[in-house]
């Protein structure tokens, strides 16, 4: 049973998935089921979309995401089920950043902006976190409802252009995440005075977003940093402090996730292997990692060395609708 009580104002409902998109996005854009991989669709779609206009142009940028994500979709799914069955880097890296992430979040009710195909929407809703799962992308969002529907988990699915103000009510949300969502953003103003507008007072904003400054991690996407990642290039601290400054908000900024670098191993030893060495390596810099950069503790990290740039914000209680 969909929550309606959330929205603003009262959406179509598709095939179990609140539809908010507006009209320039509300088309069906069919899946490549043979994409293997990001680049499969991204050299496609990137000849029709110009990058000069992604930076300054959210309509623009809306559409590419949506298209690729669209176009996507089965082939994301399959990464992801490939990934999960070799108990390849995504997987084990990605439990550890849950577990860490989760600790900043309030219960109970989590709005998870840009959750894809909810592969960790659905990790969360089975931590007992009623969750609202929104994405540009309608077609991963059916793929993720397909999977928690199999197994019995309850979320809330919502269509949803995060350029745009959001589709629900003031102070509904207990916590707002989101995991690389902003670098995919062109009105960051919108986007983050929106998300605190949807919080609850003492309620938490968590974004993890890409460290543009670990530059040496992220330009190995190549060309999608000229298109679909081209954002990711301006997602630093200084970004995420200025934007905090901007709307007037409070918040901690730091970087996370020190990097273990599987592909300094040598490359005649086959990859599972590599990761099997990476993995302990990993694990160990990652528990001592955490242990520093806790919630409720004094830290500050401005040595820029983590994958991405964490924002954490607490809602001033004293005010009803800062922003």
């Amino acid at each position: 049973m969909i929550d309606l009580g959330i929205f603003d104002k009262k959406y179509p409902v598709e095939d179990g998935i609140v539809n908010t998109l507006p009209d320039e996005l509300n088309y069906k854009t069919e899946s490549n089921k043979d994409a293997k991989t990001f680049f499969d669709v991204h050299n496609e779609l990137i000849q029709t979309h110009q990058s000069s206009d992604l930076l300054e142009n959210k309509q623009s940028m809306a559409k590419l995401q949506k298209e690729f994500y669209d176009k996507m979709a089965d082939g994301f799914q399959a990464m992801d089920d490939s990934d999960k069955r070799t108990g390849g880097v995504f997987w084990w890296k990605i439990y550890r950043l849950i577990k860490y992430d989760e600790q900043f979040f309030k219960k109970k009710k989590l709005l998870f902006i840009g959750a894809g195909n909810c592969r960790l929407a659905i990790i969360f809703a089975k931590m007992g976190y009623d969750v609202t799962a929104t994405d540009i992308s309608k077609n991963m969002l059916a793929i993720g409802k397909k999977i928690a529907d199999k197994d019995g988990i309850k979320l809330t699915y919502v269509a949803q252009n995060a350029e745009l103000p959001f589709p629900f009510k003031h102070e509904i949300f207990d916590t707002v995440y989101s995991l690389c969502v902003v670098n995919h953003i062109v009105d960051w103003e919108n986007y983050f005075t929106e998300k605190i507008r949807c919080i609850k007072p003492n309620g938490v904003l968590l974004e993890r977003m890409p460290n543009a400054k670990l530059w040496s991690f992220w330009k190995t996407q190549g060309e999608l940093n000229n298109g679909v990642e081209i954002k990711a290039k301006h997602c630093h601290l200084d970004s995420a402090k200025k934007i905090l400054s901007k709307i007037d908000v409070n918040g901690n900024v730091w970087t996370h996730d020190r990097i273990v670098m599987i592909d300094m191993l040598p490359r005649f030893i086959p990859r599972r292997i590599r990761v099997r060495l990476a993995k302990p390596l990993y694990n160990s810099k990652a528990k001592r990692e955490d242990e520093k950069f806790k919630p409720n503790t004094n830290f500050t990290n401005d040595d820029q060395k983590g994958i991405y740039t964490m924002i954490h914000v607490i809602k001033n209680s004293q005010q009803s609708n800062p922003l």
